[in-house]
């Protein structure tokens, strides 16, 4: 009787530990570290997103351009040889609104008082190569990759490769104080000679 009490509870206890050990190896936990397979998804949402820097999250907003504490947009427009009706578009940009995705994007959208004078721009903040019409709205891409500046911030280097005036551009968005961005660009097209640096400022 002793021993088949005891037989009993041995059995018990390895059952016990079996199924502790069944759940353990095909819990999705455990799975999602082996690789095996995951059939549920992550708990906590917050451990799949990337932590950005405080001078990338400052970016976002919209944000009312300085006019008198930015360059003048002129050299930018006779470097480009953009006609009349360009410049007076240019000329009229109110301002940009930024959107910065804690996880992976930054996105630039340039907020102007004329219907058809539209740029959206939207980039992976993992440097991967992204497309968009080019700003001059001449025929052919823009292609651009972004990522955090070195000096804080978001950097977006772009190149349009198509027609007579193919060119390189490099933009560095940042805030060097409260409701203040700066946008740093220079700008390069070698069949129209040396490059231009030139810097744009908007408030909030």
């Amino acid at each position: 009787m002793q021993a088949s009490y005891h037989q009993s509870i041995a059995i018990a206890l390895l059952a016990s530990l079996t199924l502790h050990i069944f759940i353990a190896l095909y819990s999705p936990t455990f799975l999602s570290f082996t690789g095996q397979r995951h059939t549920a998804p992550p708990t906590s949402v917050a451990s799949t997103v990337v932590s950005r820097p405080e001078s990338i999250l400052d970016l976002n907003g919209v944000w009312t351009k300085d006019k008198e504490a930015s360059d003048s947009m002129d050299p930018v427009c006779d470097l480009m040889q953009l006609p009349r009706l360009m410049r007076m578009a240019v000329g009229m940009i109110k301002g940009v609104e930024i959107i910065t995705d804690p996880n992976d994007s930054f996105q630039l959208n340039v907020l102007s008082g004329i219907m058809w004078f539209k740029i959206k721009e939207k980039y992976s903040l993992n440097g991967q190569e992204c497309r968009h019409r080019r700003r001059d709205f001449r025929r052919g891409d823009s292609f651009g990759r972004a990522g955090e500046a070195t000096e804080g911030g978001v950097e977006v280097r772009h190149s349009f490769p198509d027609g007579a005036l193919r060119g390189t551009m490099t933009e560095r968005f940042y805030c060097p104080h409260a409701n203040e961005l700066r946008v740093d660009t220079f700008l390069e097209v070698p069949a129209r000679g040396p490059g231009i640096s030139y810097r744009q400022v908007y408030r909030k």
